[in-house]
């Protein structure tokens, strides 16, 4: 069995090999289904990652954190911070699960999730200024929740297309949404990191690390980023043009924001006013 699965890995690394050269036009399965294998222009997978030195040399200070509920939450891929000092993570399933302070320094996590927000895979998540929950979900597009309204508690889908008075894409659906940052006034800075939409594993969650996988392999820069406007309730895509746009960060004065660009890791700096608009 060891054998065969080499040959199977050595396979498909030569079949991605030779379609990064242009000799062979491969077909991707599902989700990726009626998409190609490309060949890649050059220099974009020429990764030279900088020398680990300086403040970028190599530290231990992630040694000294300590792991919270191993084994209990699966999967979550951001933490908010409540009004009350709560922490609150949504795992690979779209429950939404509070750790509350214990008054010891630590947290206590609740026996139960707070809500079940429906099938989706989230990723980013940040409360807003009113305490509503904001979710990137990379199923459905962009969520909020009215997590500390006891009269209602309603799910809102902010948006799941660009708007028509976009003037790049508009009409289109916004597929695998990951993070987000909010403003002050209100708007909501979104990645959507490929036109990939994860689908449904046999474990019963959305498999991002799947669609992700397909998206490097077809090799084309499908990732965008978005704004939504709570005003006019309207999205308009911002940039395009990343190979898989991922974390997504404000300035502290939101001049500007900084945009993950995974597959070739990069980060962006996006101007959103003054001069260098």
């Amino acid at each position: 069995m060891k054998t065969a699965a080499l040959v199977v890995t050595v396979t498909l690394a030569s079949l991605f090999s030779l379609t990064a050269l242009g000799v062979v036009t491969l077909p991707l399965p599902a989700p990726a289904q009626g998409h190609y294998a490309h060949k890649l222009p050059p220099g974009v997978y020429d990764w030279q990652p900088r020398q680990l030195k300086g403040e970028w040399a190599l530290n231990e200070h992630l040694l000294k954190a300590v792991r919270l509920f191993e084994g209990q939450i699966h999967g979550s891929e951001s933490v908010a911070i409540g009004l009350e000092g709560e922490l609150v993570m949504l795992d690979r399933t779209n429950a939404v699960w509070e750790a509350t302070p214990d008054g010891a320094g630590g947290y206590t996590l609740q026996p139960q999730p707070v809500v079940q927000l429906g099938a989706g895979r989230p990723l980013g998540y940040h409360f807003d200024a009113e305490g509503h929950l904001v979710v990137a979900d990379s199923l459905k597009g962009l969520l909020r929740y009215n997590y500390y309204d006891s009269q209602s508690k309603d799910i809102t889908l902010l948006a799941s297309h660009v708007s028509a008075s976009s003037p790049t894409d508009p009409g289109s659906p916004i597929t695998y949404a990951n993070d987000l940052a909010i403003a002050s006034d209100g708007s909501i800075y979104f990645t959507s990191c490929t036109d990939i939409v994860p689908q449904l594993n046999q474990q019963g969650f959305y498999d991002t690390y799947r669609a992700w996988f397909l998206s490097l392999m077809r090799g084309q820069p499908k990732g965008r980023l978005l704004r939504y406007d709570p005003n006019t309730k309207e999205t308009h895509v911002l940039a395009t043009g990343f190979y898989y746009a991922n974390g997504v960060a404000l300035s502290a004065d939101e001049s500007f924001l900084v945009l993950v660009e995974t597959d070739r890791i990069r980060a962006h700096k996006v101007w959103l006013k003054g001069p260098k608009m």
